[in-house]
């Protein structure tokens, strides 16, 4: 794939639009503290929402690390789904 290729995947295909969306690295920094940073790879689904509800809040009353600081803990104690 040339890079003019890679350009026009990047902005015409709807599997790449996420990644064009303003909110976009708000998404991937909770993604990798959630899912990377404990390095774990599975959530109830509503421990997920409970944790991204979390981080959502934070992040309008915190700058960036003091917010990702505080959802760290609050994830520290979350049960694996099984």
């Amino acid at each position: 794939m040339n890079y003019e290729k890679a350009l026009s995947f990047y902005k015409n295909d709807k599997a790449m639009q996420p990644l064009r969306a303003e909110h976009f690295p708000l998404l991937l920094s909770f993604l990798h503290l959630v899912f990377k940073h404990p390095s774990r790879i599975v959530y109830l689904q509503n421990v997920l929402q409970s944790v991204m509800s979390n981080y959502l809040f934070l992040s309008y009353l915190y700058d960036v690390n003091e917010m990702q600081s505080s959802v760290i803990r609050l994830t520290k104690g979350i049960r694996y789904a099984s």
